[in-house]
This record gives C-alpha cells, structure tokens and sequence, in this order.
C-alpha cells in the first residue's frame, strides 16, 4: 500500500483502515462488549425476578359486612407468611389485635381501612392471635399461627 496506510480494499479500490491494538484504536471488539453487557443485565434481571417470584405470598382475608365478617373467621397461617386483610366493603373497618385493648402487647392495629383498602402485616411468630374491628366491636377473628407449612385462606 502506498503512503504507509494500513487496510483493507474494498470493492470501490478505495482503502477501509485497519487499526491494531498498538495503533491507540478502539478495539474492535463492540459488538462482543456489548453482547456481554447485555448478557449481564439479563442475569441481573433474571435474579431479582426469581427473588420477587420466590417471596412469600400473603394469606387473604376478606372483611364481610354481615357474619361472620372477617373471612376466614379463623385464619391458619405459616410462620413466616404475611396476612392481608382486604375491604371490599362500603365502610370503614379496622384489624386491631385483641392485645391493643387489654394488657398484653399491641402486636398489629391497621387504623381505619377505608371501601377497597387494603392492610397486610409480616409474618407473625407461632401463636394465636385474636382480633378485632374497633368500629365494629361485634366483628371479630382469629389468626393461628402455626410452625407447619398449611394455610387456609379465601
């Protein structure tokens, strides 16, 4: 090649350069970057969808405005599985731990729950856990919960 330029020629005769690695150019390797880049997100993305798919799903209970309201009225719940109380309803309630009112420890209280709110609490440590609506004192259940893995929900 004349003038000391270093390519390849193409179909035109005219010359597309060639760099090499101890010319400062760019590798050459974009595309095989960018391939591995891509294959990194993707296994990001892959992990924390497994993660999300892996948590533990909550264990329903319906609020009913006629008995026996809370459904179901006992509830069995894993140890360490969420409760989510959801209100269809049109008014207010409350999910407030039996313990709240009396001298024991005040283990879970939602405040008021509005028509289509919804309250979920951690998963509890085994025991047995009454409960009841502040607004609505006849409205009342029981979540069990249990070291087993079974549970009972809507």
């Amino acid at each position: 090649m004349s003038g000391g330029k270093r390519g390849r020629v193409n179909v035109l005769g005219s010359v597309t350069p060639v760099c090499q690695a101890t010319d400062g150019c760019p590798p050459q390797n974009g595309g095989a970057m960018k391939r591995q880049k891509f294959c990194m997100v993707m296994g990001v993305s892959l992990l924390i969808t497994s993660w999300s798919v892996a948590a533990l799903t909550p264990v329903r209970i319906q609020m009913e405005s006629w008995s026996p309201y809370y459904v179901p009225a006992a509830a069995t719940v894993t140890a360490r599985y969420p409760v989510r109380w959801e209100n269809p309803t049109a008014t207010h309630h409350t999910v407030t731990h039996d313990g709240c009112r009396e001298e024991g420890p005040c283990l879970f209280d939602s405040g008021s729950i509005p028509p289509a709110g919804v309250y979920e609490i951690p998963g509890l440590p085994p025991g047995r856990y009454p409960y009841h609506c502040t607004v609505h004192p006849i409205m009342r259940g029981t979540i069990v919960v249990t070291n087993a893995d079974h549970s009972s929900e809507i």
